[in-house]
C-alpha cells in the first residue's frame, strides 16, 4: 500500500470518507480496513465517534495507534444524532468528492476506484449509488433467497421499468422506495452537497429524504450503478432498519408528506404508487399509537370498561324502546314469543318433534303474558341493579368466568384423556415444526414444556435453530434434545427467515400430520388429543383449525379469538384462521411447503395454497393455542413488519387470481394492517336495480332515492319504487318528481302487505343482472357502495351481500345475521361502535362470511336469485330474508358481509314492529338446523343472549370441554 506524508495528503485527496460510528466496537474495524482496502489510494477517512457508551472509541484510537495512516483523522464529541455528525464531517472535507461509510458496513475493495472514474467521466456534478450485497452480524452473506433480498429485487426491477420510461426513474423509484438503502451508499460532489445543503435531522430516514432532494432538485446528477454491487450493508439487531417501527414509519411519512406539499404548490401531484404508501404510512401510524395506548392499558381493565359501557347503552336503548311501547300489546306479545323462543333454546332435549318446536311458543304464551304484567319498567329496575352491581367492581371480566368454567370442565376431560385416546380407531403421530431463533430460554422451555404435557402422547417435536447468537438459546436446544428422543433439532449456519427454518424443521417431521407452533407460545394440554379426534372423524379433514387466545407479559390468558368455520372470504381480507394449524402432512409435500418469499404472512399464503387444491378445512371451537404477547412479538406489534403485510397481499392476489380469472381485479390495503380489500371487475353495461318497497312516508323516500343519485358512482343503475298503497297526495307528488328522472319507475303494488311478494313483484320488473332489495328508510354514505356489492354479488359462488348499516348515531344496526341469536336471527354488533379492535369475535370492519344478511340492504345477482327461487312469500314480514341466505347456504353457495358499503338505517319507520305469528312458525320450521344447532359463521362458546359479541356465562358447558 503506498505511504502518503502527512504534508501531501491534502494535495493527493480526491475523495474524503466520513465514517460515523455510534457503540460498533464490534464492527468499525471492519469498516476501517474496507477503506483501507481500496484498490484507490487518493482518499482521506475523518472518523467521528458520536459519544459511543461502548468501546468504540477506545478501539478507534488503538486502530490509529496500530496502523499509523495519516489519511485517517479521528475526532469525539458529546452525541448529537447521526445526522449532525455527517454534517459535521462533511463540512470539514475539502476533496472535490464526498463518500459517506457507517461503522457497521463495508466497501468492496473496488467501490471508490469504480466511483471516481464514473464521477470523472461525468459532465457536471454527480450524486452516485450503487447495488449492494447483505451480510449478517458475522459478516456472512445471506442468501438471495432472504426475504430482504427478494424485497431489495423487487425495488431493482421496479428502477428498470422507470428507466424505460425515461422520466426521471431515481424519482419513480424513490417513491415507491428507498433503493439507496443506506448513506453508506452515497457518492457525491462536494459542491453538490454546498448546494443542497446539510442532512435533516432524521434518524431514520435520512438517506431517503436526501436522496429525493436530490433526485428532485438535481435529477442529472443522479447515478444508480444498479448492476454492481460495491457496498456491503450489515442487517443485524442494532442497525436502524430492524428497529423503531413507529418513528420509523413516521419520519417516512413526514418526508413523504412534505414532498406532496411542495408538489402541490408546484401544480403536480403525486404518483399513485406514491399515495398509496402515504395511506399505508398514515394508517401505520394511526393505527400503532391505538395499539401503544391499548397496552399501556391493564387488558382485564379494558375488557370490563368495554363490557360495562356497551352494557350501558344497550341499557338505555332498552329502557327508551320499553317506555315508548308499554302500551303496544303486539310488542308484548312478540316479546313473549321471544322470551319462549330463548326458553325452547335452552331445552334442547325436549325437542323430539317438529310439532313441539312449533307449538313452544303458544303452550307457553299465557304464563309469559302473566309475567309480562310486572310491566317493562319493573325489567328496567332489575337492569340497573344488575348495573349498579357491576360498578361496584365485584364482576370478574367475562373470559374470566368463561375460563373459570373451562378449567373446571378440563379437569373432567384429563380424568377421561386415556378412555378417549383408548377409543381413538387409529392414533397418528403428530409432528409439531418449530422454528427458533434467538428465543429467550424461559419462553423456548415453556413452548416445549406445553409439548411435553400433551395428553395424548403420539407427537415428536422438529426444531430448527435459525443460526441463533444466543448461547443460551443454543444451550438449551442442545439440553432438549438430550434429553428426549422425540425431540430433533436441526440448525441452519445462517439465518434463512421464518420460512426456510420452517421448511428445514419439516423436512425432520416423520407424522402424518403436522402442527405448527412458534417458539414462545404455547399449545393448551388438550390440544393434540383433541386433533387426533378430529383426524379420526368421518369427515377425515386435511387441514385443522382452532380457536385461540394471548397470554400477557405475566402469563395471564386473555383476548380470546373464537372463530367462525371455514369462512373464505374472511381470510381473503385476513389471516382469521392464526393458530392452532395442523395439516396433513401429505398435502405440505404436495405444496413444498412453505412458499419462499412469504415471510411474515407464510401462514396466510399455505392457508390460501391449502383451500385453492382443495383442502377439506374443519375448525375446533376450543381454545387450543395460546399466543405470547411480548415486546417482540408479532402480537404485540403486527403494524411492525410492513414487507409480512405485503407478503399477505400478494397471497391474496395470489389465490383470487387463481379462482376467479379475469373477473379479479386487485387487492387493496384495508385500513388496518393485515387487512386487505379484493376488488373484482363489472362487466361493461352492467346494470343494477335497486328495489325500494314503500307506502306513503314520502320524505324518507326522497331522502334515500336523492341519497342514491348522490353519493352513488362507478355503475348504471335503475331504482324500481314499489308502491304499497300509498294514499297521501305528498307521496304522490314526491313520485311525480322522482320519476322525472329516467331511472326512477313507480310500480303500483296495490295488495295487502307481504314484504317478500312485493320484492318478488320488483324482480319480475326488473332489467338489470344485480338486484339490490332497499329499505325506504336507508341513505347512502359512501360513493362506492353499489359498484362493490354489484363485484361480489357477480361472482360465480356468492349469493347475498349485505351492507354494513348504522343508526343515525354511527352505531352498527347491520353487520350480518347470526341465526339463533335472541332465540331467532339477529344483527352481531348492534349499538357498538365501527371500530376495529380486540373482540372475542372477529371485526365488524371486515368482510366476512354469514349465514344471512339483513333484507333492509341486500345484493343478489339477478340470475341467481331467480334459480334460488326468490322470495319465500310464506313469510309476510320478517324471516325470508333469512331463509334465502340459509337456502342458498345449503346449496353450497356464500353470503357475504360487505362492510365497505356503508349505509344509515332507520330501521322500519314505515312499517308497525308487530310480527305475525306465521312469520315465527315459518322461522322455526324454516331456520332448522341452524337456529337451535348453532350458526357455522359464529362460535359456541359465544353467547347468543346478546348482539355484542362476549363469551358464554358460565352455568353451561364450554363447546368442547366435556
Amino acid at each position: 500500500m503506498t505511504a502518503i506524508s502527512p504534508e501531501d495528503a491534502d494535495s493527493v485527496a480526491l475523495v474524503t470518507v466520513i465514517l460515523p460510528a455510534y457503540n460498533h466496537a464490534k464492527y468499525v474495524v471492519e469498516a476501517m480496513d474496507s477503506v483501507r482496502a481500496q484498490t484507490f489510494t487518493r482518499w482521506e477517512l475523518i472518523v467521528i465517534d458520536d459519544g459511543s457508551t461502548d468501546d468504540t472509541w477506545a478501539v478507534l484510537q488503538a486502530y490509529a495507534a496500530q496502523h499509523g495512516d495519516p489519511r485517517i483523522r479521528l475526532l469525539t464529541q458529546a452525541n448529537a444524532g447521526s445526522h449532525a455528525t455527517l454534517n459535521r464531517g462533511l463540512a470539514m472535507a475539502r476533496t472535490p468528492y464526498l463518500a459517506i461509510l457507517n461503522s457497521d458496513d463495508r466497501y468492496a475493495p473496488e467501490r471508490l476506484q469504480r466511483l471516481v472514474d464514473t464521477a470523472q467521466a461525468a459532465a457536471d456534478e454527480v450524486f452516485i449509488v450503487t447495488g449492494l450485497r447483505l451480510i449478517d452480524g458475522d459478516g456472512n452473506f445471506f442468501p438471495e433467497s432472504y426475504w430482504w433480498n427478494a424485497m431489495y429485487g423487487d425495488i431493482l426491477q421496479r428502477w428498470r421499468a422507470a428507466q424505460s420510461s425515461g422520466v426521471n426513474p431515481a424519482l419513480q423509484t424513490l417513491l415507491w422506495g428507498n433503493f439507496t438503502v443506506s448513506t453508506s451508499n452515497f457518492f457525491m460532489s462536494r459542491t453538490l452537497w454546498q448546494r443542497l445543503g446539510p442532512f435533516k435531522r432524521l434518524r431514520y430516514v435520512p438517506d431517503w429524504d436526501y436522496a429525493l432532494r436530490v433526485a428532485m432538485e438535481q435529477p442529472r446528477a443522479f447515478q444508480f450503478l444498479h448492476d454492481q454491487a460495491l457496498l456491503e450493508y450489515r442487517l443485524h439487531g442494532r442497525n436502524t432498519i430492524l428497529g423503531g417501527a413507529l418513528r420509523n414509519h413516521a419520519e417516512a411519512y413526514h418526508v413523504l408528506r412534505t414532498y406532496q406539499k411542495k408538489w402541490a404548490a408546484a401544480g403536480q401531484a403525486l404518483p399513485e404508487h406514491a399515495l398509496d404508501r402515504l395511506h399505508y404510512l398514515a394508517r401505520f401510524i394511526r393505527h400503532e399509537h391505538a395499539r401503544q395506548q391499548l397496552e399501556r392499558q391493564k387488558l382485564g381493565w379494558l375488557e370490563q370498561v368495554i363490557r360495562h359501557e356497551h352494557a350501558r347503552q344497550q341499557l338505555e336503548r332498552q329502557k327508551l324502546g320499553w317506555l315508548e311501547q308499554v302500551d303496544a300489546l303486539r310488542l308484548e306479545l312478540d316479546s313473549a314469543r321471544t322470551a319462549a323462543a330463548q326458553w325452547q333454546a335452552t331445552a334442547q332435549g325436549m325437542q323430539a318433534s317438529r310439532s313441539w318446536r312449533l307449538t313452544v311458543p303458544l303452550r307457553k304464551l299465557a304464563q309469559v303474558l302473566r309475567a309480562c304484567r310486572t310491566g317493562p319498567r319493573a325489567v328496567v329496575r332489575k337492569l340497573a341493579a344488575r348495573w349498579r352491581r357491576a360498578q361496584s367492581g365485584g364482576v370478574k371480566t367475562a373470559y374470566g368466568q368463561w375460563l373459570k368454567a373451562e378449567a373446571s370442565q378440563l379437569q373432567g376431560l384429563h380424568a377421561r384423556a386415556g378412555m378417549l385416546i383408548n377409543e381413538l380407531p387409529r392414533r397418528p403421530l403428530i409432528s409439531i415444526v418449530m422454528p427458533v431463533h434467538d428465543t429467550p430460554p424461559h419462553f423456548l422451555q415453556a413452548a416445549v414444556d406445553s409439548v411435553q404435557g400433551q395428553w395424548y402422547g403420539h407427537w415428536e417435536l422438529c426444531i430448527c435453530d435459525d443460526a441463533s447468537s444466543r448461547a443460551d438459546t443454543r444451550q438449551r436446544l442442545q439440553t432438549l434434545q438430550d434429553q428426549s428422543d422425540k425431540i430433533k433439532v436441526t440448525r441452519r449456519e445462517t439465518a434463512g427467515h421464518i420460512v426456510h427454518a420452517t421448511n428445514d424443521a419439516l423436512a425432520l417431521a416423520q407424522g402424518e400430520f403436522v402442527v405448527f407452533l412458534d417458539h414462545d407460545d404455547v399449545l393448551a394440554p388438550q390440544a393434540l388429543l383433541r386433533l387426533a379426534q378430529a383426524i379420526n372423524a368421518p369427515s377425515a379433514p386435511d387441514f385443522i383449525y382452532s380457536d385461540e387466545d394471548k397470554l400477557d407479559e405475566q402469563g395471564r390468558r386473555c383476548l380470546p379469538l373464537f372463530k367462525p368455520q371455514w369462512s373464505p372470504t374472511l381470510q381473503w381480507a385476513q389471516n382469521y384462521v392464526g393458530h392452532i394449524m395442523c395439516v396433513r402432512r401429505a398435502w405440505l409435500e404436495r405444496l413444498g411447503g412453505l412458499l419462499e418469499g412469504s415471510q411474515g404472512s407464510q401462514d396466510h399464503d399455505l392457508v390460501l395454497r391449502l383451500a385453492a387444491q382443495g383442502a377439506k378445512i374443519e375448525h375446533i371451537p376450543e381454545v387450543l393455542y395460546h399466543w405470547r404477547i411480548h415486546a417482540a412479538s408479532t402480537s404485540a406489534s403486527p403494524q411492525s413488519k410492513p414487507y409480512a403485510h405485503l407478503a399477505g397481499r400478494q397471497a391474496v392476489a395470489r389465490h383470487l387470481a387463481s379462482r376467479y380469472g379475469e373477473q379479479f381485479d386487485r387487492v387493496d390495503d384495508g385500513d388496518h394492517a393485515f387487512v386487505y380489500q379484493p376488488r373484482f371487475r363489472v362487466p361493461a353495461g352492467t346494470v343494477a336495480s335497486i328495489i325500494i318497497p314503500t307506502r306513503d312516508k314520502a320524505d324518507l323516500l326522497d331522502a334515500c332515492i336523492q341519497s342514491i343519485h348522490r353519493h352513488t358512482t362507478g355503475i348504471a343503475y335503475e331504482i324500481l319504487v314499489l308502491d304499497n298503497g300509498s294514499t297521501e297526495p305528498e307521496t304522490q307528488a314526491c313520485f311525480q318528481r322522482l320519476t322525472q328522472d329516467a331511472r326512477v319507475r313507480v310500480i303500483a303494488a296495490d295488495i295487502p302487505f307481504n314484504w317478500s311478494r312485493l320484492n318478488n313483484i320488483g324482480r319480475s320488473h326488473a332489467r338489470g343482472q344485480v338486484l339490490v332489495f332497499l329499505n325506504n328508510d336507508t341513505e347512502i354514505i359512501t360513493p362506492d357502495w353499489l359498484v362493490r356489492l354489484v363485484e361480489y354479488a357477480l361472482l360465480p359462488d356468492v349469493a347475498t351481500v349485505g351492507a354494513l348499516l348504522l343508526y343515525p348515531d354511527r352505531t352498527i344496526q347491520h353487520a350480518g345475521v347470526v341465526v339463533g341469536m335472541g332465540g331467532w336471527a339477529d344483527h352481531v354488533f348492534k349499538g357498538e361502535p365501527v371500530q376495529h379492535y380486540p373482540t372475542p369475535f372477529v371485526s365488524s370492519v371486515v368482510p366476512r362470511n354469514v349465514l344471512a344478511n339483513t333484507g333492509a340492504c341486500v345484493a343478489v345477482a339477478t340470475a341467481r336469485f331467480d334459480a334460488l327461487g326468490g322470495f319465500d312469500e310464506a313469510f309476510e314480514i320478517c324471516g325470508s330474508d333469512v331463509e334465502l341466505g340459509i337456502r342458498a347456504h345449503k346449496q353450497g353457495l356464500l353470503n357475504v358481509y360487505l362492510p365497505a358499503a356503508r349505509l344509515l338505517h332507520l330501521e322500519s319507520k314505515t312499517r308497525s314492529p308487530h310480527v305475525p305469528e306465521v312469520d315465527f312458525q315459518q322461522s322455526a320450521l324454516k331456520y332448522a338446523p341452524y337456529r337451535l344447532e348453532g350458526d357455522p359463521f359464529y362460535n359456541p362458546n359465544l353467547d347468543l343472549s346478546a348482539s355484542t359479541p362476549r363469551p358464554r356465562v358460565p352455568g353451561g358447558h364450554v363447546p368442547g370441554a366435556q
